[in-house]
């Protein structure tokens, strides 16, 4: 039997960002984020849909853990559709025309 095991340990001050958007446009782009740091942990809420997604540092591309509502909370794994982190750059999901989305991104 393996363990593998990643820790990191938290930096005197915390980095973090927060933000809204909302896209009227008939065909909304991808949400593109631009950081002054890296971050380990980012969440995206979407007020309109009511889901949510969470990305965690070691997770791929596109991937995140997405959260539904529904009568019981429902969890799943995506491998695409998620969020990616490329640096000190973040990229959301594309949402649906006028979908509210709240995220933050912490490092």
């Amino acid at each position: 039997m393996a363990i593998t095991s990643t820790q990191n340990n938290g930096i005197e001050i915390t980095r973090m960002a927060s933000g809204a958007l909302l896209d009227s446009g008939a065909s909304p782009d991808a949400v593109v984020l631009t950081l002054g740091f890296t971050p380990r942990y980012v969440k995206c809420v979407n007020q309109t849909t009511i889901q949510v997604q969470e990305w965690f540092q070691g997770m791929g591309d596109a991937d995140a853990i997405k959260q539904v509502n529904h009568d019981t909370a429902q969890l799943s794994k995506l491998t695409t559709g998620g969020i990616t982190v490329d640096g000190r750059t973040v990229t959301l999901a594309t949402p649906a025309q006028n979908d509210q989305l709240w995220w933050v991104a912490m490092g």
